[in-house]
């Protein structure tokens, strides 16, 4: 639960308690940006009480939700009699906004939340932050949402870049029907209306149509028109923080309520801006925090990382994971000198939890000028597109709670179920070569033999060295189209088979060469 959700559900409790005994009761609680609550009470329900009595009456409501005044979420509580209590006393406290500088300049709690990397959420919220532009944020979250929602997750995506939103231009709607309000439009509305459920928020809601099974869905940042640029200049965080119904918690909490999502990730605004500190400081659960690894990246991360150190301490989180992005083609030398640098880097600014190792911490994410031309990005992705970013998803999976399986268990029928089960196997030299072309997939791993450099190729058996080899000997228009696909055009190449059965055209050497060149040379004996 949120510390908004939390404040209002103590609030509610104690007002029906408070209330059946004396109507006159004042109860006021206020959260602040820092996770914590203040709490004020008048009544004259204490009168004749001293204070460890009225703490006790005010514990004794509290059990029905697990809670008492000397522990979190409680930073401070007043408990006055009507005599006692001082004429401002229920005047509204300051307001605390989940800001850079508010953040940096609060003390150090005096009980700190202690690390713990098994908690886990439901929803999980992940914020996409970096301090630059033009290093991939916003294509990393979208690229990391269709991995989650083909695992079979509910994921939201929301986009919190007002200045510069870009998640609909990579989730391009293709219905004209589409959902056509959003983040912008949804505040500044509730700011002038907080009564009034316009726009609802289904109407702020597309789905994406995902090629595979999953569920993806998207807020974008608003309708996209003239009056998109003069909300935007009315838009102003510190007020928002003074509605007695927050618009942006309001949001969060409809897109929780109308889906349930497993999921949502935020993309947040670059830089020390104001809505970028709320959507990492005060909305995530997780941080990915994306960055080239520059002079210039470092010294701003520093402090982006003090205050969610600061952050981290009062409430557990956001937890941070990096990401360097997008790693240019460099030499090997230069490449793990970037790598130990960071490493370095996040050592000594970011406080590593029990147990864990600064390298689980960061991942590469290679250049990769083939994302530029892509139309979508819940497109059908290119073979190996994906791969760099799955150690993001793993990392976000890791924090949410365990599914429960919807299947019996099976173990009293295993002996059963094994027996019933039958499969065919055929060797790659048994195919017809109509076969080859539906039975071959590319992995990853294709475009590594195309180049030149590459000329021997070993594995282990059944690895899928001879269905590679009969493809690019017998369907050599299919290999080149294929290759094609990786940005590697093999037009000018010819296969020629090295050595295989008779039946093929052209072959330099049949089995039984290379089977006496082994045995004459001693390799038979070894492993080449």
């Amino acid at each position: 639960m949120s510390i908004s959700g939390q404040a209002q559900q103590i609030e509610e409790l104690l007002t029906r308690t408070l209330h059946a005994q004396d109507p006159d009761a004042q109860i006021r609680v206020k959260p602040t940006s820092l996770g914590w609550i203040h709490l004020k009470i008048i009544t004259s329900l204490f009168n004749d009480q001293e204070e460890i009595e009225r703490e006790r009456r005010i514990d004794t409501i509290l059990e029905e939700i697990q809670l008492n005044l000397g522990d979190y979420p409680f930073s401070r509580y007043d408990l006055f009699t009507p005599q006692q209590a001082p004429p401002e006393a229920m005047d509204q406290p300051p307001f605390y906004i989940p800001l850079w500088s508010d953040v940096l300049m609060a003390p150090d709690p005096d009980h700190p939340v202690p690390l713990d990397q098994d908690i886990t959420r439901h929803p999980l919220t992940v914020t996409f932050y970096s301090f630059k532009g033009g290093v991939g944020r916003s294509t990393a979250l979208g690229l990391v949402a269709n991995i989650l929602a083909t695992r079979g997750y509910r994921v939201v995506m929301i986009d919190f870049d007002l200045e510069a939103p870009g998640l609909s231009f990579l989730f391009p709607a293709e219905k004209a029907d589409a959902a056509k309000y959003g983040v912008l439009d949804y505040i500044h509305q509730r700011f002038l209306t907080p009564d009034e459920n316009i726009p609802e928020i289904a109407e702020c809601i597309r789905q994406i149509e995902l090629p595979v099974r999953g569920e993806l869905y998207l807020v974008p940042s608003g309708e996209y028109d003239e009056n998109y640029v003069h909300r935007l200049a009315d838009f102003d965080v510190h007020l928002l923080y003074q509605q007695e119904k927050n618009p942006i918690h309001q949001l969060v909490d409809d897109v929780k309520e109308y889906l349930d999502p497993d999921i949502i990730l935020i993309d947040a605004r670059t830089g020390l801006t104001d809505i970028g500190a709320v959507a990492l400081l005060e909305q995530a659960d997780l941080g990915i925090v994306c960055f080239a690894p520059t002079k210039q990246s470092f010294a701003g991360l520093q402090w982006v990382v003090n205050a969610v150190k600061k952050q981290r301490s009062y409430r557990g989180s956001p937890d941070l994971r990096f990401i360097l992005t997008p790693m240019p083609v460099v030499a090997a030398s230069q490449q793990q000198m970037w790598l130990a640098h960071t490493a370095e880097w996040i050592s000594t600014h970011w406080t590593l939890p029990p147990f864990v190792t600064v390298d689980e911490l960061y991942h590469e994410i290679p250049y990769n000028s083939n994302i530029t031309t892509l139309n979508s990005l819940a497109d059908e992705m290119p073979a190996g597109m994906l791969e760099p970013y799955s150690p993001i998803a793993d990392d976000i999976s890791a924090s949410l709670p365990a599914r429960e399986s919807a299947l019996p268990d099976l173990i009293d029928y295993q002996q059963e179920i094994l027996s019933q089960l039958h499969f065919q196997t055929r060797a790659a030299q048994e195919l017809t070569i109509q076969e080859i072309a539906t039975t071959f997939q590319r992995t990853g791993g294709f475009a590594k033999l195309l180049p030149n450099r590459t000329w021997f190729i070993t594995g282990a058996k059944g690895a899928g060295k001879t269905l590679l080899f009969r493809l690019f000997t017998e369907l050599p228009e299919e290999a080149r189209r294929l290759a094609a696909q990786e940005d590697l055009y093999l037009d000018d190449v010819q296969f020629i088979p090295g050595h295989g059965p008779t039946t093929l055209r052209r072959t330099l050497l049949t089995g039984d060469d290379m089977i006496d060149y082994a045995q004459q040379t001693g390799l038979a004996d070894s492993d080449w």
